[in-house]
């Protein structure tokens, strides 16, 4: 292919407006080099700022297992380990910035990316004409120029909502370049998709001006999108879904909107994921109180052993927690009254109401929360002491 087929006339563009477009090509690239570089140097001064003051206000967690994991697990924050991913990450953002500023000036292309299918006529085998060629390419640039905008805004919220949770990790970047290289991905097939079933001949205008903003949705919300196709897929090829119940975070008492998804953000998706979390780990990056971290494991631990609906038995019994059952059941009778009454609620047998229990006592997220509530107990002088 001949270059001037490629080649973008600068002479179009005034002085002012070449400089605007270099300008924003360059502010686009330079957020996420700087988000790179110089939020890994802040966040670890963060990190240390907030183990120092763990130390000093609950001084009596300092020994227990809870604190000892959340601090050697903190991220290192080492700059180093951004390199290679902020720059593939930057690199992936020019790229589609320049196509965005400068795309829309280079003359048809004939490009199966762009063309897709109508770069031959089916009726006749013939090459489409260049006109035509045009005018399809443009819709298909400007569903990749709005799917860039909107995964690039996504990408924004995206980091600061990791800044929130102090969890940027060199990964994070590569998935906000796999995810607007998916984006960008997506919304050219859903172009050329739409122009096969309904026919390039009857696409209306209106049709064709609503391109922008099908891109700039699927750019804003990736998931969203794969998330829905994945499951139209299971649904129509492989039937019913048979996975384990979902447990999901709405079902743990306390729990606000808020606080859901500042836990997502975390990676804790679920009750199950909440049970194997560690309350210090999530006092430090969503600064909700540490008791409150505390009830909300264990209540995931009593929901993740008992389901939804023999833990909403247990609630009626005044049981809400992990602990709350431990402190019952252990300490009761196999013959006694309470446990008869509570195991006959469940549909179980006293014998194998204690056997869960005991069970659950050696589950070492159990024993690392349990360890934290006794030192929480503690009265200040105690903990001064230690």
């Amino acid at each position: 292919m001949p270059n001037t087929l490629i080649a973008i006339d600068f002479g179009e563009f005034s002085t002012w407006l070449l400089i605007v477009r270099l300008c924003l090509i360059a502010i686009l690239t330079l957020f996420i080099l700087l988000s790179g570089f110089l939020l890994p140097m802040y966040l670890r001064g963060l990190q240390e700022q907030e183990l120092a003051r763990i130390r000093g206000i609950f001084a009596a967690i300092r020994h227990t297992a809870a604190f000892t994991q959340a601090e050697s697990a903190a991220p290192s924050f080492r700059v180093v380990d951004y390199l290679t991913p902020v720059l593939f990450t930057a690199f992936i953002v020019m790229v589609f910035a320049t196509v965005s500023m400068f795309g829309g000036h280079v003359t048809a292309l004939s490009d199966f990316i762009l063309g897709g299918t109508q770069l031959w006529n089916g009726d006749n085998g013939n090459k489409q004409s260049t006109d035509f060629l045009r005018t399809y390419e443009e819709g298909t640039l400007a569903i990749i120029i709005f799917a860039f905008f909107g995964s690039f805004i996504w990408s924004v919220q995206y980091i600061l909502g990791r800044v929130m949770t102090r969890d940027v990790s060199p990964g994070e970047f590569y998935k906000i370049a796999i995810n607007m290289i998916f984006a960008i991905i997506l919304a050219v097939a859903i172009r050329h998709s739409l122009s096969a079933l309904v026919g390039v001949a009857t696409v209306s205008k209106a049709m064709e001006s609503a391109l922008p903003t099908v891109g700039f949705l699927i750019g804003l919300f990736p998931n969203f999108f794969l998330e829905w196709l994945v499951k139209r897929v299971q649904g129509k090829w492989f039937g019913k879904d048979d996975r384990a119940d979902a447990l999901e975070l709405k079902q743990i008492e306390g729990l606000s909107d808020t606080a859901i998804f500042r836990l997502t953000d975390l990676e804790l998706n679920n009750a199950e994921n909440l049970a194997c979390a560690n309350p210090v780990t999530i006092y430090m990056r969503t600064r909700f109180g540490l008791a409150e971290a505390v009830d909300w494991v264990a209540q995931a631990l009593l929901l993740t052993l008992f389901k939804f609906d023999r833990t909403a038995v247990l609630r009626s019994f005044g049981i809400r927690t992990i602990a709350d059952l431990v402190c019952q059941v252990g300490a009761a009778a196999e013959d006694s009254l309470v446990l008869t009454n509570l195991a006959g609620a469940l549909g179980l047998t006293p014998q194998g109401l204690k056997a869960i229990v005991e069970c659950a006592r050696a589950d070492p997220a159990y024993l690392r929360l349990m360890e934290l509530r006794t030192a929480l107990s503690e009265p200040p002088t105690a903990q001064m002491q230690t």
